[in-house]
């Protein structure tokens, strides 16, 4: 497993065991996705900090709406708070801004101690985080409209030494995305330029078998 930041600065990170709230993953993720507006919010939020006026403005609701959905999403520990500034796009006001939850860079050997509660916890913020963007891109149509779309997955049967080629594979091609994005915001600050933001997901994960869930009933 291998995270991340969703959003700087860096100072806000925080330690895999602290600053976690006990929301159920499913339910956080589930309650975000059922609610359009919420969805947009979170995807926002992710890539950026923003207020509750700004997302507003970006989605043509109305302030309080967002700020609705805004404090939902901080309630289930979605998003967090960064800071509050006076004045602005609302009149001298206070606003508020938040970012999605920061997720820390977590190592081999982190992950490896890491207790299953904590490791489930931090999986559901990744998945809630590429779920977000990608149903929040479908509804926008910028998945149809994208010439250079690349969706794809594949069942991979392995022995051992196929876990460890996939794995090597996933880390490499997680480093080379690091390196892109490290020279396009290089070039793009040079050029005083902002530049579109696109989203890249890799994952390797062991399929579901049903009758292994923990949570399974037992057979009448």
């Amino acid at each position: 497993m291998r995270t991340n930041q969703p959003s700087e600065p860096a100072s806000a990170k925080e330690g895999f065991a602290e600053g976690w709230r006990a929301a159920v993953v499913e339910l956080a993720i589930s309650y975000a996705v059922n609610h359009p507006i919420r969805l947009d919010c979170l995807a926002t939020l992710i890539v950026r900090i923003a207020s509750a006026s700004e997302i507003a403005k970006e989605l043509g609701i109305s302030t309080s709406a967002a700020a609705h959905h805004i404090a939902e999403l901080h309630k289930d520990g979605v998003i967090e708070y960064v800071k509050t500034e006076v004045g602005g796009s609302r009149r001298g006001a206070s606003e508020h801004f938040y970012r999605a939850t920061a997720l820390p860079e977590v190592t081999e050997k982190d992950w490896l101690v890491m207790p299953r509660d904590g490791r489930r916890q931090m999986a559901g913020r990744v998945l809630q985080a590429i779920v977000a963007q990608s149903l929040a891109a479908l509804r926008c149509q910028t998945m149809e409209s994208d010439d250079r779309l690349h969706l794809g997955w594949q069942a991979i049967e392995v022995d051992e030494e196929g876990e460890d080629e996939v794995a090597g594979l996933l880390e490499e091609t997680s480093e080379r995305f690091k390196q892109v994005k490290a020279r396009n915001l290089a070039r793009l600050k040079a050029k005083g330029e902002e530049g579109k933001v696109r989203i890249v997901a890799t994952m390797g994960f062991y399929r579901a078998d049903p009758g292994e869930w923990p949570g399974r009933p037992e057979p009448l």
